[in-house]
């Protein structure tokens, strides 16, 4: 597993014997002009994107970009550990006088990455410094390496939630996911 701090604290690659079971686009990863394309990029405090790329906090409009403000900021290395069975890592990301312009808050956000046991796990704590409540909704964007491009996949749902159109819709059959 390899994990970048200077760009958001992502995941840049997982490894499996001689298999790499993450996509990365390295011309994207190593360009702070462009957003990275692979990996698990971590999106906080929102995942996704907002209406018109703004929301109303108590009164107040706020500008945001797509999946927040952590995938293209540097995370500082707050803790690690290495023995025979594990390796971890956790990074930490704060709030700022430049985060509060477009998410008005204090906080502080950390990742712990721990490799055991044949297992990845990761784990994200937000901790609200603020008076009142602070709203998130964080999430990670993996970018699986496809091999067969006619996967399909089964699933019980019986709805799905349009992303464009911004609604719930009944799943009723095959689901195109081109494009």
């Amino acid at each position: 597993m390899e994990v970048c701090p200077e760009r958001g604290g992502m995941i840049t690659a997982i490894h499996i014997a001689d298999e790499d079971l993450l996509y990365m686009n390295e011309e994207t990863l190593f360009n702070l002009d462009k957003n990275v394309r692979g990996g698990i990029p971590v999106l906080f405090p929102i995942a996704g994107q907002l209406r018109g790329k703004q929301y109303e906090w108590e009164g107040r409009v706020y500008q945001m970009a797509n999946h927040g403000l952590v995938r293209t900021r540097p995370l500082e290395v707050a803790g690690q550990s290495c023995g025979t069975d594990h390796a971890e890592i956790t990074l930490a990301f704060h709030s700022t006088p430049e985060t509060r312009i477009s998410y008005p808050f204090d906080f502080e956000m950390q990742l712990t990455y721990r490799l055991a046991g044949g297992k990845v796990t990761i784990r994200q704590k937000a901790t609200n410094r603020s008076a009142g409540p602070m709203p998130i909704c964080p999430g990670f964007h993996p970018y699986f390496a496809i091999r067969d491009k006619a996967l399909e996949l089964e699933t019980a749902a019986t709805t799905y939630f349009d992303y464009n159109g911004h609604k719930e819709k009944p799943l009723t059959g095959k689901l195109e996911m081109a494009g």
